[in-house]
């Protein structure tokens, strides 16, 4: 071992553990910075002389390569700034665009919009315009036609008519899928899609709608 200037235990470099035809300079020093010097065993005997406090042979790194990693650190935190505030510009004009025009929005519920033609609501009965009853014949062809299982109904012929009269229509609403299949097949189009929308509701049983006491209703 050999002493070296702050007194520590330095070991020489053999001989063997260089490259042949390679020495080390005398200024190894002055190019290695202290976190390159365990990543050999070549270089570890030369590492206190690195670390030390001497500012003979403190390593210390190069300036300018300091100087363009600070620019291009500046250079990016200007660029977020830029981008940010022209992001925060560009919402700002079109807030203030739409600040100045006509309100389309709807207050709900104190008012509502006019469902389109095509909207599919829960089916509904349709009423006969001259004796004011429902135009069902109880034929049946509705029940029949639910894929889902969802419309019950029952009717009775009384003495004299020509035909049945409903008494009962009820929709389970809760399996009705509005495939429309009801409403094509009736023959007397005693079937339509209602306009309801708002059924929310935390009660099944709500769900469970008399066709024909809403439509008496609906008279009243």
């Amino acid at each position: 071992t050999v002493s070296g200037w702050l007194g520590l235990s330095v070991r020489p470099v053999p001989r063997s553990a260089l490259v042949p035809d390679q020495t080390v300079p005398a200024d190894l020093h002055s190019h290695l910075d202290s976190l390159d010097i365990p990543a050999h065993n070549l270089l570890r005997p030369a590492e206190p002389i690195v670390e030390s406090a001497d500012p003979h042979i403190f390593c210390k790194p190069h300036n300018h390569k300091r100087h363009a990693e600070g620019v291009l650190t500046m250079i990016d935190y200007l660029k977020e700034i830029f981008y940010g505030l022209k992001s925060l510009f560009t919402g700002l004009v079109i807030t203030i665009r739409y600040f100045f025009k006509p309100i389309v929005t709807v207050q709900y519920p104190h008012e509502t919009l006019e469902m389109y033609p095509k909207y599919r609501g829960h089916i509904q009965l349709t009423r006969n315009d001259e004796t004011g009853q429902p135009k069902c014949i109880v034929c049946g062809m509705c029940q029949k036609a639910c894929p889902s299982i969802c419309i019950a109904l029952d009717g009775e012929k009384p003495e004299g008519a020509k035909g049945k009269v409903l008494t009962r229509f009820v929709l389970d609403f809760t399996k009705c899928s509005l495939c429309g299949l009801c409403v094509e097949v009736c023959p007397a189009d005693a079937i339509e899609f209602s306009k309801r929308y708002n059924l929310a509701s935390r009660n099944r049983d709500e769900y469970i709608i008399d066709l024909l006491k809403r439509l008496e209703d609906k008279k009243r």
